[in-house]
């Protein structure tokens, strides 16, 4: 993508995106099987929608549609499927980021979007509980 729309060093492409996607994938091992299969998913939908950002926008601009796309790929791919342990291991991997107000916009919306689904049931639930 760096090539397609350069940004530089300090851009959403090479600052952000490649930065967390290796680190993700050079310790996914240290992730329960579930996890993994999300953090594949997700990087998928990610770098989809990257694909579909305009070329005709600016980087700062690109870097807010890109940041803003996480929210619909986490909710997509299943993070709220994932354990409280394990989307907390994620969120620290990103601590980093989330130093940043847009950052801790996306986690609040990610956050209001898991509580506010329907619950799922499981081996222990025969119905999904009822709405307060």
């Amino acid at each position: 993508m760096e090539q397609k729309q350069p940004c530089g060093k300090d851009g959403y492409w090479l600052h952000f995106g490649d930065h967390y996607c290796n680190k993700f994938l050079d310790d996914q091992a240290a992730f329960p099987q579930k996890t993994q299969v999300w953090l594949k998913d997700v990087r998928e939908c990610l770098q989809t929608r990257a694909e579909e950002l305009s070329r005709q926008i600016s980087c700062e601009r690109m870097q807010e549609e890109a940041l803003d796309s996480h929210v619909g790929c986490y909710i997509d791919t299943g993070f709220c499927d994932l354990n409280l342990y394990e989307r907390m291991k994620v969120y620290w991997y990103l601590r980093r980021t989330m130093m940043t107000s847009h950052a801790w916009k996306e986690a609040a919306a990610i956050h209001n979007l898991c509580f506010l689904r329907p619950v799922q049931p499981n081996r222990y639930t025969t119905q999904p509980s009822s709405k307060f």
